[in-house]
């Protein structure tokens, strides 16, 4: 059984855009490029400050930039809040105090410093008990959508909109409907435009789905007990097959296509073939 667990959009971009950041930042070098980067390296990787100093900067140094250098400067910014999250030491403890039960000026302290950390472009969650920090990347692509490409800002927004609507960012947790529905978007989104800098990634999130959607999950197996195919994967496949917003001669409907006829001609059952299907 093959499953993908979903990196978040910045260890993605940190660790499957390597070459492609690196062909397209030749592509565009200027002088503006090379300050940047200079001037990100003489930053400490572990102040709080640091990443709203890189924000500043960049709109300093692209105010007058051409979209496809700011993107390439953007990827720049962004490795470098890798560096900053991994060296950054926060005050969990401090945050923790915040809590309805503390005394008042604990609690006062706490949203203090949860407002420094918002002015520096982090954010805090709670869930479940817990408490992390992350760099605020949506709102800083938000902030800096007049500097980007029309195509990298509409694909940080559906992103964000991925993220922001109450899936899980495990993809073994999302159901096969909204599975169906995610990798028929990105095929569409791939299919409508032009290269752009973020390509590789719209790629694996569209294929990351699809892989979902042929081999399943623990969480939501491919087959029931009975070892007849999963209805909730049926209704998936049908949409795909059936959806006029599907890319037809995409690779999601191509893929489900072909596995359709494998299922079928093992009568929906938990087979040989089925288990050795692969595209």
């Amino acid at each position: 059984m093959k499953t993908f667990r979903f990196f978040s959009l910045l260890s993605m971009v940190s660790c499957a855009l390597l070459s492609t950041q690196a062909q397209e930042i030749r592509h565009f070098y200027t002088p503006a490029l090379q300050s940047f980067s200079n001037k990100l390296a003489t930053l400490s990787g572990d102040r709080l400050e640091s990443l709203l100093i890189g924000v500043d900067t960049y709109k300093d140094l692209f105010k007058d930039a051409s979209p496809e250098v700011a993107d390439s400067a953007y990827v720049l910014l962004e490795d470098f809040t890798v560096l900053n999250l991994q060296n950054t030491e926060f005050n969990l403890i401090l945050l923790q105090a915040g809590n309805a039960d503390r005394q008042e000026a604990e609690q006062q302290a706490a949203q203090n410093y949860e407002r420094l950390l918002y002015n520096n472009y982090f954010s805090v969650n709670r869930s479940q008990g817990y408490i992390t920090v992350e760099p605020d990347l949506a709102r800083i692509q938000n902030e800096l959508q007049s500097y980007l490409s029309p195509r990298t800002y509409a694909f940080f927004t559906a992103v964000q909109q991925e993220n922001q609507n109450g899936e899980s960012t495990d993809i073994t947790e999302i159901e096969p409907l909204e599975l169906a529905r995610r990798a028929c978007f990105w095929d569409n989104f791939l299919n409508n435009g032009s290269e752009f800098l973020y390509r590789e990634e719209a790629v694996q999130r569209r294929d990351a789905y699809l892989e979902q959607l042929v081999f399943g999950s623990d969480n939501y197996p491919l087959f029931m007990p009975d070892r007849n195919l999963d209805t909730a994967y049926r209704k998936a496949y049908l949409y795909i097959m059936g959806n006029e917003n599907a890319v037809q001669q995409g690779k999601t409907a191509t893929v489900i296509r072909d596995f359709w006829k494998v299922l079928e001609r093992n009568a929906w059952r938990d087979k040989p073939e089925v288990w050795m299907f692969t595209y």
